[in-house]
């Protein structure tokens, strides 16, 4: 599903208008944003939980030379479905 048809989706399950829904869907992107930056976790009632992940740094191979690098430390975000999602896409 596009943003696009997001917004469509979203205007037409609750009549608003398109600018309005697509106003909402970039503010619970920024609120979202903004939790994992804070608290390093967001949730989204029935369909899952964002956290962010330390990644340490390792040794790596560059594959172009084969010249032995180090990859730098880092954070990543993990999503964890809700237990409600797994088991609509697994019907």
């Amino acid at each position: 599903m596009t943003k696009a048809e997001l917004i469509k989706a979203l205007a037409t399950a609750t009549d608003m208008t398109q600018i309005n829904a697509a106003n909402a869907i970039d503010a619970v992107g920024d609120i979202l944003f903004a939790s994992l930056i804070e608290t390093g976790s967001a949730q989204i009632p029935r369909v899952g939980t964002f956290s962010v992940r330390a990644v340490p740094g390792r040794k790596g191979q560059n594959p172009k030379t084969g010249e032995s690098i180090t990859i730098s430390a880092k954070n990543r975000v993990k999503f964890s479905p809700s237990k409600m999602l797994k088991t609509a896409v697994n019907e």
